[in-house]
């Protein structure tokens, strides 16, 4: 568990694709395929002391699901039950599900700027 209670799980990056600004790492767990959303940093500088995520390897990531962060209206969380479409993550970038593929949901992860991993015991992941 991270300071926010938030649970870090290893996964293992399968693939990485990139559009406009943003990064999609498909990363898997057991049996579960999970595609995370990172935006690419401005502030390059910052992180090069971390290690780029690199294909077929493991890390400990903390993920939040885009759901599960969707808007509440007079109380009630707006989530399209089912939901296969995309997200609008900025005016250039929608990005979309893959139910073909297990993908229902999107994550981003507190601990990827970018591709920069920053393990999530340094205190650097926020």
């Amino acid at each position: 568990m991270d300071k926010n209670g938030n649970s870090i799980k290893e996964y293992r990056i399968e693939r990485i694709t990139k559009m406009n600004n943003w990064y999609f790492i498909y990363a898997s767990r057991n049996d579960s395929l999970f595609k995370i959303v990172s935006k690419r940093t401005a502030d390059k500088g910052k992180y090069t002391r971390h290690d780029k995520i690199r294909r077929y390897k493991k890390y400990h990531l903390i993920l939040e699901s885009y759901s599960d962060n969707a808007p509440v209206v007079n109380g009630v969380k707006v989530v399209i039950p089912g939901y296969t479409g995309g997200f609008c993550l900025d005016s250039c970038t929608t990005v979309m599900l893959e139910p073909q593929n297990g993908i229902w949901d999107l994550y981003t992860s507190s601990n990827l700027k970018g591709l920069y991993y920053l393990p999530p015991n340094n205190g650097f992941y926020h």
